[in-house]
């Protein structure tokens, strides 16, 4: 992996960690500049907790599909500065958190997920741009204009498809969609936003992993990336429809309660 400094002692900072810890950053402090004053203290212990969760399931799936490995280097499952952590792990462990967190905060589970969007998004570009850095998920080599320097797992830069700058692109406009959708009232029930941007964003993976071209193990080929996709997408949409039938439920028992 690329290395962007060294800390004293010469600890490495690899490039890929370094682009994540700044969207997360930036990530936290958007989800907290558009969030409002009364629910700022929720929205950053949930942010950060999230993480946590997100690094945690990343390096859990990480290991368990390469379990080959790992069964005989147990010790090595905890450290994550070794690299190796699965996105859609990732991406499975922050949501589990955030819904066990706005269980345990009783707070709405809809609401929250709306108001972390732009760490989700944040995180999902800069894991994007670090893959573009340190070689992981490229395309093929092309010739036409729209190919993008690109280097390989060995280091060797060519041409090659947009893969991980369309992969950043496609999350941002997946952010600005969700929250034009949510400025302009078309997405009134709570959650649904959060619940299209993780379906959009899981759909971007599954079309980004089937097209790269660099090597990687039997265990995370395609079928692997595939249900783990829809599985995501599957629980996204059920928590969508929950909150959209707790939304409708209190509405009636709203209206009854106007005509007593």
């Amino acid at each position: 992996m690329d290395i962007a400094f060294y800390l004293p002692g010469r600890i490495p900072v690899y490039t890929f960690s370094l682009l994540l810890a700044i969207g997360s950053l930036l990530g936290l402090l958007w989800a907290v500049y558009k969030a409002s004053d009364d629910t700022v203290p929720t929205i950053l212990d949930a942010g950060i907790v999230s993480l946590l969760g997100a690094v945690i399931g990343g390096r859990l799936a990480f290991a368990l599909l390469n379990w080959a490995y790992f069964q005989t280097h147990p010790l090595e499952i905890p450290q994550i500065w070794l690299g190796g952590i699965s996105a859609f792990g990732a991406l499975a462990g922050g949501i589990l958190t955030v819904i066990v967190t706005a269980a345990i905060k009783r707070q709405n589970l809809g609401e929250l997920a709306d108001d972390l969007l732009p760490l989700l998004t944040a995180l999902g570009v800069s894991a994007w741009l670090g893959c573009w850095v340190n070689g992981c998920v490229y395309g093929a080599e092309v010739q036409a204009w729209w190919g993008i320097p690109a280097r390989d797992v060995w280091g060797d830069m060519a041409t090659r498809w947009p893969i991980q700058p369309l992969g950043a692109i496609f999350t941002l406009l997946l952010f600005w969609g969700v929250d034009r959708a949510r400025a302009r009232g078309w997405l009134p029930v709570p959650g649904l936003g959060a619940s299209l941007e993780v379906v959009g964003i899981s759909l971007t993976g599954l079309g980004a992993f089937s097209l790269r071209v660099d090597s990687v193990p039997q265990s995370q080929a395609w079928p692997w990336w595939g249900f783990l996709s829809l599985a995501i997408i599957s629980s996204t949409l059920l928590v969508c429809c929950h909150n959209n039938q707790k939304s409708n439920s209190d509405k009636k028992f709203t209206r009854g309660d106007s005509h007593l």
